[in-house]
């Protein structure tokens, strides 16, 4: 069999092709308000809601990423819903985007507006507390029955949701 320079270039063309199509599609990354976030909370009711906040820039968060993918896999069946919401700046979404796809999860909300405004008006109990990583449970009535700002294990999180399974 002769092959020639025209072969050879068809088929590289053909794998870098296929490697393309089957590459996955790139995060989904939605900016979010206090309200429109609120609203997605409550569109989850008859789920345990688990909401996470991260950023790019925070090493405990991006360490935990992991975790949360694998815990949304193992939980999905039994009503437990993951929503993820960056504390990055909206000129990071692409560093957003990367820093999930990396860890296993394809879609994230974005915070609009200042960080410290944004956690004042979501959660005002907490009024200038703006601890990274945080993370939200609200039970299957729609009702946030823990918050803990730390990042956590596996484990740590199984136990966390133990209670309203």
């Amino acid at each position: 069999m002769k092959i020639s320079f025209k072969t050879v270039q068809l088929g590289l063309f053909g794998a870098a092709l296929s490697c393309f199509s089957s590459a996955q599609a790139a995060p989904q990354i939605q900016t979010v308000t206090p309200q429109s976030l609120q609203s997605a909370i409550k569109a989850q009711k008859g789920k345990v809601v688990v909401v996470n906040f991260w950023a790019t820039w925070c090493a405990p968060c991006v360490a935990e990423l992991p975790v949360l993918a694998k815990l949304q896999r193992q939980y999905a069946k039994r009503g437990v819903s993951l929503i993820l919401v960056s504390a990055d700046e909206p000129t990071a979404k692409a560093q957003v985007a990367k820093t999930l796809a990396a860890r296993g999860h394809n879609k994230s909300f974005l915070i609009k507006g200042d960080l410290v405004e944004f956690f004042d008006r979501f959660d005002p109990k907490d009024k200038g507390a703006v601890g990274l990583p945080r993370t939200y449970i609200y039970n299957r009535a729609g009702k946030q029955v823990k918050t803990t700002e730390s990042d956590h294990t596996q484990a740590e999180f199984a136990a966390m949701l133990k209670p309203y399974l």
